[in-house]
């Protein structure tokens, strides 16, 4: 779909401090020209933007891959060269409101979901359409996914099963994601009250905000050592600023911590079910965006269902992080899935679910200037930001502070943070 471009979106900028990266950029949109890109329409009549990777020689698997929260599959370019490398053929899409897929609401800048099960709808319709439809017989697959597409990997395994997954690798799930400047539990309450006073179509508390992504590769909030894959991906934000998300609406932000909160409370915790399909855990040590304790929680109430792999030193963006990291990080994911595939994923080595650790090389990261909007440009498109619901948010979560007693994040589910 054509949407209009936002000044917002307008205003991310090509300039970055990596010569490479425009090499980089160059490598990315070659590979990506030999890949089907096409579009599948949900059952809700939204049209997601969908890529397939078939390589030279295929060994007739599959792997999903899912993105995650305001990025584009043309950011993991490499990643998906590297599972073709394998023998894979890679199916992948970019979400709802994100991305080159359709969105439901204005402005087009803001990442919005009226239910965070809609995200796993439409995984699931993709793969029956584009997968189990096609070929001999049950097909099973195998599942990446970054960040939110890593939580969204969770969700669609465990109602796929292993009758359908043989097993499902994430990076950087997002169990638990930050919440600042709020604690984990007023957040919740926040994400309730906002929608229900007519702000759920609104972005959220500190959005939207101008060329805002780069500068997280700046302290404090930095992504990744690597500024050349990071510079690449901003380059091209640059050349298609509809993939360039403002921020999530107040919407987006309830339906997320809701998945979360009931993904933690089924399988995180002393009364956590076991977790039906073999897992990897990707781990970063230095994730500011995903609580590491919530991914050190699922793994210890799975008491060795899976495997998780701790990264240390790598931030959240581990997919796009220095050689050093993703290589490693590859290597650990690429195994994984080549046992189980070939066991079904039914019976896999013990030595397999165990816990490792990887101490790479960290280069250090330049800190550097980003371009911001100009002061007559508009601050975002369709926001109201009139004193009235500036109040209503300072009183959501004055009401909100009070209600909820204690800051624990994992409160309740076993806090390991202490």
């Amino acid at each position: 779909p054509t949407y209009p471009i936002s000044p917002l979106q307008r205003s991310m900028s090509s300039e970055f401090p990596s010569p490479q990266s425009l090499s980089t950029l160059k490598s990315a949109n070659a590979f990506l020209s030999t890949c089907n890109r096409s579009s599948f329409t949900t059952s809700d009549g939204l049209p997601l933007s969908t890529l397939l990777h078939t390589p030279p020689n295929p060994n007739k698997e599959t792997v999903l891959f899912l993105t995650g929260w305001n990025e584009s599959y043309v950011k993991y370019w490499d990643v998906i060269r590297a599972l073709g490398g394998e023998g894979y053929t890679v199916l992948t899409f970019d979400h709802r409101s994100q991305g080159f897929s359709g969105r439901t609401v204005e402005p087009h800048d803001m990442s919005h979901v009226e239910d965070f099960e809609r995200y796993v709808k439409d995984a699931l319709e993709v793969l029956e359409e584009r997968v189990f439809k096609v070929g001999e017989g049950t097909r099973k697959i195998s599942i990446v996914g970054h960040s939110m597409g890593g939580l969204i990997s969770l969700l669609v395994s465990e109602r796929l099963g292993v009758e359908r997954v043989n097993s499902v690798s994430t990076v950087a799930p997002m169990i638990c994601f930050k919440t600042p400047p709020f604690p984990w539990k007023i957040a919740g309450v926040l994400g309730k009250v906002l929608p229900a006073i007519g702000l759920g179509e609104q972005y959220t508390v500190g959005f939207p905000k101008d060329n805002w992504e780069p500068s997280l590769m700046n302290w404090p909030l930095k992504c990744t050592h690597s500024v050349e894959r990071a510079g690449c991906w901003v380059r091209q934000q640059a050349e298609a600023p509809i993939i360039s998300l403002a921020g999530p609406s107040n919407t987006w932000v309830a339906s997320a911590w809701n998945a979360c909160d009931e993904f933690m409370e089924k399988y995180c915790g002393s009364k956590g079910s076991k977790y039906p399909v073999p897992w990897i855990m990707i781990r970063p040590t230095d994730d500011r965006f995903v609580h590491c304790e919530s991914q050190d929680l699922f793994a210890l109430t799975q008491k060795g269902g899976g495997r998780i792999v701790k990264v240390e030193g790598a931030y959240h963006e581990v997919l796009i992080e220095s050689d050093e990291i993703r290589e490693k990080v590859l290597g650990e994911i690429f195994n994984f899935v080549k046992v189980h595939i070939s066991t079904k994923g039914l019976a896999v080595p013990a030595s397999l679910y165990t816990e490792v650790a990887i101490k790479p090389f960290i280069p250090e990261v330049p800190t550097f200037e980003v371009r911001r909007m100009e002061k007559n440009e508009p601050k975002g498109m369709g926001r109201d930001d009139t004193v009235m619901k500036v109040g209503m948010i300072v009183a959501a979560a004055a009401a909100a502070a009070a209600a909820v007693g204690g800051d624990g994040i994992f409160e309740g589910k076993e806090d390991i943070t202490k």
